[in-house]
């Protein structure tokens, strides 16, 4: 099956999509704000209007991917401190660590590690995404 990304790439010239990958067997974490999946915890930087002002194409592609960070039995105490620091609990403020796999429609991923984060990867939703294609494994209060 072919992935379609009109839309990750109808607006730029960056190809994002090089080294990305389809990836339904891992397992990977995702900062969400409920205790479940909703459509907005797959938007990106992009899609909630961010553009940065620069041409560079690994910022650019940066914002028009989901985080994600790879989890497996090795990192998960990483991970979640990585999480911890990156998203600090407020008052009115209570992230949740979601675990998550995807399916083989769904999209791609890139190993983008930063130096906050060894596990970082950038999801690129395909045009035929959907939230019904995730599956939940747990969610956790950070």
């Amino acid at each position: 099956m072919s992935l379609s990304f009109e839309s990750l790439n109808n607006d730029t010239s960056c190809n994002c999509l090089d080294g990305a990958y389809p990836d339904d067997q891992s397992s990977f974490a995702l900062k969400t704000n409920k205790p479940l999946l909703r459509d907005v915890d797959f938007s990106s930087k992009w899609d909630k209007g961010e553009r940065p002002e620069t041409d560079d194409c690994k910022v650019i592609c940066s914002k028009k991917g989901v985080s994600l960070s790879l989890l497996n039995t090795d990192n998960v105490n990483e991970v979640n401190s990585i999480y911890q620091k990156l998203f600090p609990i407020a008052p009115k403020y209570k992230p949740y660590i979601t675990t998550i796999k995807l399916a083989a429609t769904s999209g791609l991923v890139k190993h983008t590690p930063s130096r906050n984060n060894a596990y970082h990867f950038d999801f690129y939703k395909s045009d035929s995404f959907e939230i019904s294609q995730i599956k939940l494994i747990e969610t956790k209060n950070l």
